[in-house]
């Protein structure tokens, strides 16, 4: 054949094991090896900004923060950076690693670590955040759906009559709750339900969800981005939290 002999350009030794995971987001790359040593590079050289030792996990999210961009990058909007990982594990707690904005001179090993009180009552197999609401949704092999704060406070229980087989939240472009974005989308036996945020939402305290988002359903009903919302939709539900609910609960209540 007349092709060439294939070139690589751009090949680094990132780890002394087999890099498993990574996960990309603007000029940050996460990477995680066969040892479970996380590491955060600037992508445009590689070099290594943070350096953490991760305990067992089954599955993973990027943690997602706000920050300003570089000067040099032309203009004052801010974009998203990769702020922590949240982890779910065998044991069934939610566990949350994550940094400050600042971009540390060398390889920084400083990162606060936190875990959830409440657990599934059997491992979790996947987990998902949703920014700017800053929640997490968590599916176990306990067929339960569990909605987390930023802080792993458990916010909603979702108990569902059959196996669970995946869970994602809902994205759109517009980041607009009238439009989906925050829905929460589960897979299990042949369906996939959709649990609106309106519906898992209801009764949150406003404080345990984002800032962009602590009333976003009333202002996104409305037609306008969560970015823009005013005051606390969270506060049509009662004073009093209720955890847990069965999906048919939540459809009878939808009906």
């Amino acid at each position: 054949r007349s092709a060439g002999p294939l070139r690589l350009h751009g090949r680094w030794r990132a780890h002394d094991y087999a890099v498993e995971v990574m996960e990309s987001v603007a000029d940050r790359l996460l990477t995680i090896d066969a040892k479970r040593i996380l590491k955060l590079w600037r992508s445009t050289d590689m070099t290594c900004l943070r350096r953490l030792a991760l305990g067992e996990f089954e599955c993973h999210t990027l943690f997602l923060r706000q920050t300003p961009l570089p000067a040099e990058a032309g203009c004052t909007a801010d974009a998203l950076a990769i702020s922590g990982l949240a982890l779910g594990t065998a044991s069934g707690a939610v566990q949350l690693v994550h940094w400050g904005p600042a971009e540390p001179q060398g390889p920084s090993e400083a990162a606060e670590f936190l875990q959830s009180q409440s657990t599934h009552g059997d491992a979790i197999f996947q987990i998902d955040f949703a920014w700017p609401l800053d929640v997490f949704v968590s599916a176990g092999r306990d067929d339960a759906v569990k909605i987390w704060s930023r802080s792993l406070s458990l916010l909603r229980e979702i108990l569902f009559p059959q196996q669970l087989t995946c869970v994602v939240f809902r994205r759109t472009h517009d980041m607009m709750l009238a439009h989906g974005h925050g829905d929460i989308l589960v897979g299990f036996s042949a369906h996939v339900e959709q649990v609106t945020y309106s519906c898992w939402s209801r009764g949150v305290p406003p404080g345990m969800l984002g800032t962009h988002a602590a009333a976003a359903l009333g202002a996104a009903a409305a037609g306008a981005p969560i970015a823009s919302c005013g005051q606390g939709a969270a506060a049509q539900g009662t004073e009093e939290h209720q955890v847990s609910d069965s999906i048919d609960d939540i459809l009878a209540e939808l009906c």
